[in-house]
């Protein structure tokens, strides 16, 4: 709940650094031979080596960028490896975060309806409440992913109630709505709507709630001016622009893939360099419009292609593309019996928070920002756990 500050830098760092000692210290490096280690690995020599061929070659190994990227396999390695050797962590997580979850909610309503926190910290604007995030729009960022982990920790560590869930879903999503983000309460709907797919009971029960969520959220955000036009109104005007209409994205986001889809095509192989599309989108030949140059193009996928070329973009796609496969290889070929058991809905749920998180044509932050990667890689670690893909001792 610290926006992008140093907590989230702080705990990357610590349990890279961690299991970096543990490897080490046990001189056991066959996790890092592992098919997912080995396909990680490679993508980050690809970044760096195109980086030293970039026009911005500092600027592409450094600045959030290509040489230092390797942090997070460590970072994957050391949260799986902590889970397996003690898995009452996933319950202590669960406890966190619930209280965060119930702690914003609160927080958030009464800068909602008072202007100011309970820090007096005032809200990002009138249509976009922030919470403890203050000048910083990414509430809604934070909420959305964390909300799918708590669902997902829920359901597989304890017995299910179905008002608890229900608890679950509604603070946290009618906080994601106050918050103003788009792009993560459509996410976290995808995944509610996934979650009757795989729910291992109850679902009829679930369906009736999630129906009964979503007209009290429709309903809360009519009555709300500013919430309204936010939420309706600004992204019905927004998305009746893009080509063609109805894309969950705006006219300006379009005019950035645009940019990025320019840069890709200029160098389709290698693309121009990891995270240097803010340096290059200025460029005469990669302008669209006068609003087309931006940081990064928002969207993973229009990004790697803009910066790293097919080659790049090539490894997201086989990643999600095999996630994508093993969950509904598991949907469609599990017996009536495993599906009623909780390390289905584990394997299945961590897939569809990917699956979310990562839908291509919704808009994300850059690839390279940590605070943003920090929550896709707590989602790859329980996946992975999940699948059983590290055998520990």
């Amino acid at each position: 709940m610290t926006g992008r500050g140093a907590i989230p830098d702080i705990l990357l760092t610590s349990i890279s650094l961690y299991y970096i000692f543990i490897l080490f210290r046990d001189r056991n490096f066959s996790y890092l031979t592992n098919y997912f280690s080995l396909f990680f690995i490679f993508f980050c020599i690809y970044g760096i080596a195109r980086s030293l061929f970039s026009d911005f070659i500092w600027y592409s190994l450094s600045e959030e960028g290509a040489m230092f990227y390797i942090r997070y396999l460590f970072f994957i390695l050391g949260s799986t490896f902590l889970i397996h050797q003690n898995p009452k962590l996933l319950k202590l997580f669960f406890y966190s975060l619930i209280f965060s979850i119930c702690f914003l909610f609160v927080d958030s309503f009464i800068q909602l309806l008072l202007e100011k926190n309970i820090f007096f910290i005032k809200a990002y604007s009138e249509e976009r409440i922030s919470s403890v995030m203050g000048d910083e729009a990414i509430l809604g960022r934070y909420l959305a992913p964390i909300s799918a982990i708590t669902l997902t920790l829920y359901i597989y560590k304890f017995q299910i109630r179905v008002f608890y869930i229900f608890f679950i879903i509604i603070i946290s999503l009618l906080v994601i709505v106050i918050s103003g983000d788009r792009a993560p309460f459509l996410r976290y709907v995808l995944f509610l709507i996934g979650l009757i797919l795989i729910i291992p009971k109850d679902k009829k029960k679930y369906f009736f709630s999630l129906t009964v969520i979503f007209s009290i959220a429709f309903t809360f955000i009519i009555s709300i001016p500013q919430v309204k036009f936010r939420i309706i109104s600004d992204t019905y005007d927004q998305i009746t622009q893009t080509t063609p209409k109805f894309m969950p994205y705006s006219k300006h986001y379009e005019e950035h893939f645009l940019s990025a889809y320019k840069m890709g095509m200029d160098n389709f192989i290698f693309g121009q360099g990891p995270n240097t599309f803010e340096k290059k989108c200025g460029y005469e030949k990669f302008i669209v419009t006068f609003r087309s140059c931006t940081q990064h193009p928002h969207n993973f996928y229009w990004q790697l292609f803009a910066e790293n070329g097919v080659i790049g973009l090539s490894f997201i796609l086989i990643f999600y593309l095999y996630v994508m496969f093993r969950f509904f290889n598991l949907i469609i070929f599990s017996s009536k019996e495993i599906k009623k058991e909780k390390s289905y809905f584990f394997k299945c749920s961590t897939a569809l928070m990917i699956l979310c998180f990562l839908f291509p044509i919704i808009p994300n932050m850059s690839f390279y920002n940590n605070w943003n990667n920090i929550f896709l890689y707590i989602m790859i670690s329980m996946l992975l756990f999940a699948w059983k893909f590290f055998k520990y001792k």
